[in-house]
């Protein structure tokens, strides 16, 4: 879940409508650019607007217009970098974040690229970019999140559980943080603490389908009634939720 997460972070500001003749931020931005064909802010934000509405092959035209038009400008490549996890191609993505970080030291740029080595697991390298982020901003939560990450997956789940507390002490406010520190307490049989992240989880975001079928199995091996959320789970399609619940609640 890291990808959607730094999207977010990094592309959530950029919109904004100066005169009511404007439907939305891409219509004032294609009006800026009839007029201004070669500007930079009006391309990036484009591509950034049609990133976040999942118009993907228009976002990259977008990006790659910018970075030609501004190529000594470290926006465009990092913004080229964050489309690149976004369509799961993490090595692509590394390259446009190299480039940034060769022009500017930018704590964004080695979040990012450490969650495309992560998505690659080069735990190695994802590591030290998530370090050298905190280097730079030590209240950067995302890159305790990547720290958190490396070690779960690598079954350091102590290490991980004190990462994920690190990540949600910043920002309380992140579902996706309370849900990897569940499944760290799951794997340590701490089902109780794991129902408690699980609950944090889906008060932030109630469509968190994979908190559903966690908090199931949790509530399993606490002997609880598990049978409501593994509905919920099994109802949007998740087939291990659907054998789960004709298990255990039928």
């Amino acid at each position: 879940m890291i990808i959607p997460l730094i999207l977010i972070g990094a592309l959530g500001s950029l919109s904004f409508i100066r005169n009511t003749k404007w439907k939305n931020s891409i219509t004032l931005y294609e009006d800026i650019l009839k007029k201004y064909p070669n500007n930079f802010l009006a391309l990036n934000s484009l591509g950034v607007e049609n990133m976040q509405r999942n118009n993907d092959d228009r976002a990259l035209m977008y990006f790659n217009k910018a970075t030609n038009v501004a190529p000594y400008n470290y926006k465009g490549f990092y913004n080229k970098g964050l489309w690149y996890l976004k369509n799961n191609n993490p090595k692509k993505a590394i390259e446009e974040f190299n480039t940034v970080i060769v022009m500017y030291n930018y704590p964004k740029a080695y979040v990012a690229r450490a969650s495309a080595y992560y998505a690659l697991m080069d735990y190695a390298k994802a590591r030290k970019d998530a370090s050298n982020a905190l280097l730079v901003d030590k209240n950067n939560s995302k890159a305790y999140f990547i720290l958190g990450n490396c070690s779960n997956n690598q079954d350091d789940l102590p290490s991980a559980i004190n990462f994920y507390k690190k990540a949600i002490d910043i920002n309380k406010f992140e579902p996706d943080y309370y849900f990897k520190r569940a499944i760290a307490l799951g794997k340590q049989q701490n089902f109780k603490d794991c129902v408690e992240d699980l609950n944090s989880c889906l008060a932030l975001d109630p469509n968190y389908i994979d908190a559903y079928y966690w908090r199931g199995v949790a509530k399993v091996n606490l002997k609880q009634d598990p049978c409501e959320d593994l509905k919920r789970a099994a109802e949007s399609g998740m087939e291990i939720a659907r054998g789960a619940y004709e298990k255990f609640c039928q």
